[in-house]
């Protein structure tokens, strides 16, 4: 099965545990074999391709643009980004006018290549373009299914279930 993930980096009031537990359980109940498509932003997006490679999935990385690595605000979420990028598929995608517009191509790509996608998100607005709530309104209208991991509710949802 091919699995998509978006999710937040940071807020406020996330408990990480409750993430991780809940991500694990979600892809544990997937027939194997497992690929995950993620950016491996910090946060949600590390978490989910750590447990990915950890139940024995394939990890694929889409990454946004050649400078990508540099965005990463700590050293210790770059550390993250370089060590999970070594056990990875990687399309490195050229980058586009500006990073947001990237990020939103990354997304759609991710979308594109997967059954169904898993959202970390908060379900509020995108703060800018290419955010999680952009990707998830795109994964809908393209049809796939999304398990809607609920950071504020901590509840998880299927969306676009027919």
């Amino acid at each position: 099965m091919k699995v998509g993930f978006t999710g937040h980096q940071s807020r406020e009031g996330i408990d990480w545990n409750w993430v991780s537990t809940e991500l694990e359980d979600h892809l544990a109940a997937l027939p194997p074999p497992t690929t995950g498509y993620s950016s491996l932003a910090a946060g949600a997006d590390q978490i989910f391709a750590q447990k990915v490679l950890d139940l024995g999935g394939a990890l694929e990385v889409v990454v946004p643009f050649a400078e990508y690595a540099a965005t990463f605000e700590t050293s210790a979420d770059r550390a993250r980004y370089d060590s999970l990028l070594k056990s990875a598929r990687v399309t490195n995608l050229p980058g586009a006018t500006t990073d947001e517009e990237s990020y939103l191509e990354a997304g759609r790509r991710i979308v594109d290549a997967c059954d169904i996608v898993f959202a970390v998100w908060d379900g509020k607005r995108a703060s800018g373009l290419g955010g999680t709530g952009h990707i998830v309104a795109y994964a809908l209208k393209a049809k796939k299914p999304v398990v809607h991991m609920n950071t504020s509710t901590k509840t998880a949802t299927t969306l676009g279930r027919e």
